[in-house]
């Protein structure tokens, strides 16, 4: 198949068949879950758009204006249909290859997920990280914040027992002073005028 950016986003453009004849329009295109490449679409058709065939990529091109794929009208028309909006059962895909003899691009035995469902994994997923990395900056953020309340508080500790040893130290130095003015016994001295005399 052409490489083009994202068929998914297609959807709702014309298909044709390998004379170029007009078969549907492109409904959904089919993933393997483990895989990158796109190995079915979904071909919507009739009256009222109601069939919703599978077709295989392989042998497919793409152009400005529609998807080419590399089997007949009346092949498509006849093709296995798919109604799961998401999923498509390994038995849904093996009737598909022996309908088609192809081999889908080795998806035998694999659940394919439609393009709407695995944008919606995908999202989620993305979503889930961004999430995440979210949680794990404010964990991060947490953790400085508790670093810090736990190195003040340390420092308020050291700061108290420091206050609290200069009181200490305070109180016995005014002891000492204390201890030192009672030593010293220094008595108090009062001035008197001696009787008779007189100025």
């Amino acid at each position: 198949m052409q490489e083009i950016e994202a068929i998914e986003d297609w959807k709702g453009q014309d298909v044709v068949d390998v004379a170029e004849q007009k078969v549907g329009k492109l409904e959904d295109v089919w993933f393997r879950a483990d895989a990158a490449d796109p190995v079915l679409i979904s071909v919507k058709s009739g009256l009222l758009g109601r069939k919703r065939h599978l077709v295989p990529l392989q042998g497919s091109t793409v152009t400005r204006s529609f998807v080419r794929v590399a089997f007949t009208e009346d092949q498509v028309s006849g093709a296995p249909q798919n109604d799961d909006d998401a999923r498509l059962s390994a038995d849904e895909l093996a009737a598909v290859i022996a309908y088609y003899g192809v081999d889908v691009d080795g998806a035998q035995d694999a659940e394919l997920e439609s393009g709407d469902a695995r944008q919606a994994r995908i999202r989620a997923a993305r979503e889930a990280r961004a999430a995440a990395d979210k949680a794990e900056q404010d964990a991060e953020a947490q953790a400085v914040a508790a670093t810090e309340a736990a190195d003040r508080a340390e420092a308020a500790i050291a700061e108290a027992e420091a206050a609290k040893q200069r009181s200490v130290d305070a109180a016995a130095h005014a002891r000492d002073l204390r201890s030192k003015a009672d030593a010293a016994k220094v008595p108090e001295t009062r001035a008197s005028i001696p009787s008779g005399v007189q100025d």
